[in-house]
């Protein structure tokens, strides 16, 4: 029992010190050492030119998910606008993961460095050759598709899905409203500026970096899988996107549209990644009609489950009665 306790207050203090620290404020220094030991412990940078590519990119990745957060946040209660902790970590794990901290008292949302690291692997560079220069690699499609993987994971959070069963509703779930976080963010000028896009390019820009998140993972084909197929995923994360759209401006849903049609192609024309266009090929061979099949299913289960989601969601407790009429309203109208 009083091991019970010491671990019960250590994780109290733990969380006092982070929310005194303003988890959402840039520490260049806790991004430093964290850099610092994944370079010591990575035998795959090829070049000079490679590390400083990935500290740019980690840096303004970093810089990019405390604004967004800050922004996802702003009409949350108080009491939740510090305790989301935002974490660029050293491990050598691929994915991003969202947790919980002591008794749910805090949210981490840790994003691996070497997931940064295997998308600037395969990022497009100008004319498809080994760059020489910073600017020969397509920054923008790395940093939105962090940036899409941080909304997935920003979701789980947001939604409740930390504290119900994991299921492959809530990832399919997590990637729908990624794709609509993603997209709305885009339109923020001061992302634009970060990422390095004007508005007249956020469409193609935000289509693109979905496929290109997909290209960095692998297909999870058996029955037991959270995940649907990579192509499944990027249809979905691109569905979020279009619905954000079609509720702003149905021009700009056309765009999307159009986009996701012209794939693999890539934004900027003196840029492309034979890599990206290999694991779209690829993709596109398992659009099957199973992997429809399945991913109706899938909708089907988020329908059944979102309920307990909101109910058991910090954040969404202010919108709590017109969730849960909404929820209602769809299964009186599942076509909704």
């Amino acid at each position: 029992m009083e091991k019970c306790n010491a671990q019960f207050l250590r994780s109290k203090y733990l969380i006092q010190v982070i929310v005194k620290k303003n988890p959402l404020k840039p520490s260049n220094e806790e991004l430093k050492q964290a850099l610092t030991q994944y370079f010591s412990n990575s035998p795959s940078i090829k070049s000079e030119l490679e590390e400083l590519a990935l500290i740019t990119c980690c840096s303004l990745a970093d810089s990019i998910y405390r604004k967004v957060a800050k922004i996802a946040l702003q009409d949350a209660p108080p009491s939740l606008k510090t305790n989301l902790i935002v974490h660029l970590s050293a491990n050598q794990s691929l994915s991003p993961i969202a947790t919980t901290v002591g008794d749910n008292e805090a949210f981490r949302v840790s994003i691996p460095i070497y997931f940064i690291h295997r998308l600037l692997s395969v990022a497009p560079t100008r004319n498809g050759r080994e760059p020489s220069i910073l600017e020969d690699y397509y920054v923008p499609s790395i940093l939105i598709a962090a940036m899409a993987a941080y909304a997935h994971e920003l979701t789980h959070v947001f939604i409740g899905h930390l504290v119900t069963s994991e299921s492959s509703a809530q990832e399919a779930h997590a990637d729908y409203m990624g794709g609509a976080l993603t997209w709305s963010w885009l339109h923020n000028t001061d992302i634009q500026t970060l990422v390095g896009i004007s508005p007249a390019d956020v469409e193609e820009n935000c289509i693109f970096a979905f496929l290109h998140l997909a290209s960095i993972f692998s297909d999870q084909l058996s029955q037991e899988s959270l995940y649907l197929p990579r192509v499944a995923r990027m249809l979905v994360y691109a569905g979020g996107a279009a619905f954000a759209a079609d509720n702003r401006d149905i021009q700009l849903a056309q765009k999307l549209e159009t986009a996701v049609h012209a794939l693999p192609k890539i934004p900027n024309s003196l840029f492309s990644s034979e890599q990206i266009e290999s694991e779209f090929k690829k993709m596109n061979a398992l659009l099957t009609e199973e992997v429809f099949t399945k991913l109706g299913t899938v909708l089907k289960n988020v329908q059944r489950e979102k309920r307990s989601w909101y109910d058991l969601s910090q954040h969404l407790k202010p919108i709590k009665k017109p969730l849960n009429h909404i929820v209602k309203r769809d299964k009186k109208d599942p076509n909704k």
